[in-house]
């Protein structure tokens, strides 16, 4: 296989790499390094052979697949999950919306869904807190229906009937119509995969610390995260976690990683993790195999720190001795534990320069290009003025009437999200802040509590409403009417200012700006009021 000299490249410790072991950038490896990785070749093998790398589950709906259990003694007594036996057969959670919700167990799996979870941790057991949870059925729904899991029938019709509003480019609606879930046999059966002990997530994105999380078994995981499943054959599964964080594979990711001129390896990709030689430890024997989780168990139970502070940890440094004395087959392995551990250093450092450095290019480049919206939104409200209120629709309603109904909204800090919940718990009030609750008669009238707070975010007291829900409903189409005549014409002037072309990517800027500027809820000025 032929080799290319990179170093004219800028990476200072570049060298002529073999393509074959990096063929998509350069091998950044020091002679050093080479030497213990070809007389370690017999000991190691690639990831991809005996442990490949794969994506998490993929919901295509975080918001409605990926819930939280709810484990606050009054929310429980509240949804009438009294005795230990309703608890143990149903839970109370709350998916990404905010709306609670009743849940059959056998529907629920427990679940890490943001990397945030692991950062730093090398091990995630089945006693730590682990609130979230993935919405597993796979039954038909008459084979729901015959099983009477009536709450988890309730939620997939939940999912068939209610908006979830989606960010950035994906498109928002119920999650039965969406493409992704609709192509499924039935629509809300996420695919399952196997959750044996041992499994381990690899960090997709690289910083100043190394860490490959091992999780207990029957926790799942969605696609933000990269999984590795333990070969059978392994006396002990937890081998592979303890083989993962190896300063040696910390290396081997750093030089096999995907990079460009030289760069360091800022994310972790699934091709260059196939590629990547490790430990096998497929031939390690049963008291070698014990003696290196032993080793592992002693750095396991504290946080995984910055490279340079690690590898001066004496437990650090007796784990990654005993692994390359079982790479190398030899006990005197001290100068190749510090030429590792040199060469660790001098990668990460270096990537962790060039990555900064980097960020300041990109930010110089934002402050060029930087747009100043709040000038836009002030002549914007000077044109368009502030949306129509409940007041400006036609609420005038004396009070102590019949046809009237009273609201009371508490004292409250700054409005920063407005919701009103749609489900068997609360179908009649109004979130502020996810906290305060705002108790109304139905529906209808919680949104019309949430249209004036949203136009009149600081108000406080007694709101005088249509006794009715058909006045109240005739009375939030008229609001409606008017709303989205201002806000179309607020999208016009938007455009005729800063430019047609530009439109698209500024109109949410100003938008939020105007919210700000006109004192409105955030979120006001862009909302779909079809959504309310």
């Amino acid at each position: 296989m032929s080799t290319v000299d990179f170093s004219t490249m800028g990476a200072k410790s570049a060298f002529g790499g073999s393509l074959l072991n990096s063929w998509s950038a350069a091998l950044v490896e020091s002679p050093n390094i080479r030497r213990i990785r070809l007389e370690a070749k017999d000991m190691l093998v690639p990831l991809g052979e005996i442990a490949p790398p794969y994506s998490g589950i993929p919901t295509r709906a975080v918001k409605f697949f990926c819930v939280t259990e709810i484990s606050d003694e009054e929310a429980l007594l509240q949804a009438q999950l009294r005795t230990s036996r309703d608890r143990q057969r149903v839970a109370l959670v709350e998916d990404g919306g905010g709306a609670r919700h009743l849940l059959e167990r056998t529907s629920l799996q427990k679940l890490i869904r943001n990397p945030k979870k692991v950062e730093a941790r090398l091990v995630i057991t089945a006693d730590d807190d682990l609130p979230s949870r993935l919405f597993s059925v796979t039954d038909s729904i008459e084979e729901l229906s015959s099983n009477r899991l009536r709450h988890t029938l309730k939620y997939i019709e939940y999912g068939e009937s209610t908006d979830f509003k989606a960010s950035g480019r994906r498109a928002g609606g119920a999650i039965s119509g969406r493409a992704q879930a609709s192509s499924r046999k039935n629509w809300y059966a996420v695919p399952s995969q196997p959750a044996p002990p041992g499994r381990i997530v690899w960090v997709k994105g690289r910083g100043q610390v190394h860490y490959v999380t091992e999780i207990p078994e029957g926790v799942q995981v969605p696609d933000n995260f990269l999984v590795s499943r333990p070969p059978s054959g392994l006396t002990n599964p937890r081998a592979l976690a303890a083989i993962a964080n190896l300063s040696w594979t910390h290396l081997m990711v750093e030089q096999f990683g995907r990079r460009a001129g030289g760069d360091g390896v800022l994310q972790t990709y699934i091709r260059e993790l196939m590629m990547l030689p490790i430990l096998n430890p497929l031939v390690l024997s049963g008291d070698e195999t014990k003696d290196l989780v032993a080793a592992f168990d002693e750095i396991s139970g504290r946080p995984a720190m910055s490279v340079t502070q690690e590898l001066q940890e004496v437990n650090r440094q007796n784990f990654d001795r005993l692994g390359l004395q079982l790479m190398l087959r030899r006990d005197d392995v001290t100068e190749v534990l510090q030429d590792v551990h040199q060469a660790l250093i001098a990668l990460a450092e270096e990537r962790i320069v060039k990555a900064s450095e980097g960020r300041k290019v990109q930010e110089a480049s934002r402050a060029r290009q930087a747009f100043d919206a709040a000038p836009v939104a002030e002549s914007v409200l000077r044109f368009c003025s502030r949306p129509p209120s409940l007041i400006d629709a036609g609420l005038d309603i004396p009070e102590g009437t019949l046809d009237s109904t009273i609201v009371t909204v508490p004292e409250h800090g700054p409005v920063k999200e407005l919701a009103t919940p749609y489900d068997l718990l609360d179908d009649s009030s109004v979130l502020i802040n996810k906290r305060i609750r705002v108790e109304t008669p139905s529906h209808i009238h919680a949104t019309l509590v949430r249209a004036h707070l949203a136009v009149s975010p600081d108000f406080a007291g007694t709101l005088i409403l249509p006794a009715s829900e058909e006045d109240a409903l005739e009375l939030f189409n008229t609001w409606d009417g008017k709303f989205k005549t201002w806000q179309a014409g607020v999208k016009k002037r938007v455009g005729d200012l800063v430019g047609l072309s530009k439109r698209m990517t500024r109109t949410p800027v100003v938008a939020n700006s105007f919210d700000t500027v006109a004192g409105l809820a955030p979120g006001t000025t862009l909302s779909l009021t079809s959504e309310w």
